[in-house]
Protein backbone atom coordinates (compact mmCIF):
# COMPACT_ATOMS: atom_id res chain seq x y z
CA UNK A 1 0.00 0.00 0.00
CA UNK A 2 1.25 3.65 -0.97
CA UNK A 3 1.92 6.49 1.27
CA UNK A 4 -0.95 8.34 0.01
CA UNK A 5 -3.52 4.95 0.11
CA UNK A 6 -2.27 4.44 3.52
CA UNK A 7 -3.82 7.62 4.52
CA UNK A 8 -7.04 7.21 2.86
CA UNK A 9 -10.22 8.12 5.01
CA UNK A 10 -7.99 9.29 8.16
CA UNK A 11 -7.73 13.44 9.28
CA UNK A 12 -5.09 15.02 7.79
CA UNK A 13 -3.65 18.13 9.49
CA UNK A 14 -3.20 20.52 6.27
CA UNK A 15 -0.10 22.91 6.68
CA UNK A 16 0.53 25.93 4.67
CA UNK A 17 3.25 24.86 2.10
CA UNK A 18 1.78 21.70 0.71
CA UNK A 19 -1.51 23.64 -0.12
CA UNK A 20 0.68 26.43 -1.51
CA UNK A 21 2.60 23.97 -3.74
CA UNK A 22 -0.57 22.37 -5.00
CA UNK A 23 -2.07 25.23 -5.80
CA UNK A 24 0.69 27.13 -7.73
CA UNK A 25 2.04 23.96 -9.29
CA UNK A 26 5.29 22.79 -7.85
CA UNK A 27 6.64 20.27 -10.39
CA UNK A 28 8.81 18.18 -7.82
CA UNK A 29 5.68 17.46 -5.23
CA UNK A 30 3.20 17.69 -8.38
CA UNK A 31 2.70 14.02 -8.89
CA UNK A 32 1.87 13.52 -5.38
CA UNK A 33 -0.18 16.62 -4.43
CA UNK A 34 -2.56 15.47 -7.30
CA UNK A 35 -2.92 12.72 -5.77
CA UNK A 36 -3.46 13.67 -2.58
CA UNK A 37 -5.54 16.83 -3.34
CA UNK A 38 -7.24 15.55 -6.75
CA UNK A 39 -10.46 15.26 -7.81
CA UNK A 40 -10.76 11.19 -6.23
CA UNK A 41 -8.68 11.91 -3.02
CA UNK A 42 -10.09 10.54 -0.40
CA UNK A 43 -8.64 12.02 2.08
CA UNK A 44 -10.38 13.91 5.12
CA UNK A 45 -8.44 16.82 5.93
CA UNK A 46 -8.27 19.72 9.16
CA UNK A 47 -6.65 23.03 9.30
CA UNK A 48 -6.48 26.00 11.21
CA UNK A 49 -7.62 29.71 10.35
CA UNK A 50 -4.28 30.39 10.77
CA UNK A 51 -3.48 28.65 7.68
CA UNK A 52 -5.50 30.34 5.81
CA UNK A 53 -4.11 33.31 6.92
CA UNK A 54 -0.62 32.77 5.72
CA UNK A 55 -1.73 31.24 2.05
CA UNK A 56 -3.59 34.69 2.17
CA UNK A 57 -0.85 36.86 2.95
CA UNK A 58 1.05 36.84 -0.47
CA UNK A 59 -1.41 36.72 -3.20
CA UNK A 60 -2.78 39.87 -1.51
CA UNK A 61 -0.05 41.32 -0.87
CA UNK A 62 1.23 41.45 -4.73
CA UNK A 63 -2.29 42.03 -5.74
CA UNK A 64 -3.74 38.86 -6.93
CA UNK A 65 -6.76 38.52 -5.95
CA UNK A 66 -8.08 35.37 -8.27
CA UNK A 67 -5.46 33.47 -6.41
CA UNK A 68 -6.24 34.75 -3.20
CA UNK A 69 -9.73 33.46 -3.86
CA UNK A 70 -8.81 30.34 -4.77
CA UNK A 71 -7.04 29.15 -1.84
CA UNK A 72 -9.77 30.51 0.19
CA UNK A 73 -12.47 29.03 -1.87
CA UNK A 74 -10.37 25.57 -1.23
CA UNK A 75 -9.89 26.11 2.08
CA UNK A 76 -13.56 27.21 3.20
CA UNK A 77 -16.12 25.09 0.57
CA UNK A 78 -13.98 22.16 0.22
CA UNK A 79 -15.83 19.12 1.44
CA UNK A 80 -12.96 17.12 2.97
CA UNK A 81 -11.43 20.50 4.74
CA UNK A 82 -11.93 21.79 8.14
CA UNK A 83 -11.16 24.89 9.35
CA UNK A 84 -10.67 24.87 12.80
CA UNK A 85 -10.43 28.32 15.01
CA UNK A 86 -7.70 29.06 17.23
CA UNK A 87 -8.23 29.19 20.94
CA UNK A 88 -6.34 27.93 24.38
Amino acid sequence: MGLIKSLYHKKIFLDTAPLIYYIEGNNNYEQKLNELFGEKSHCRFVTSVITLAEVLVMPLREGKEELAQQYENILTQAPNVEIYDINI
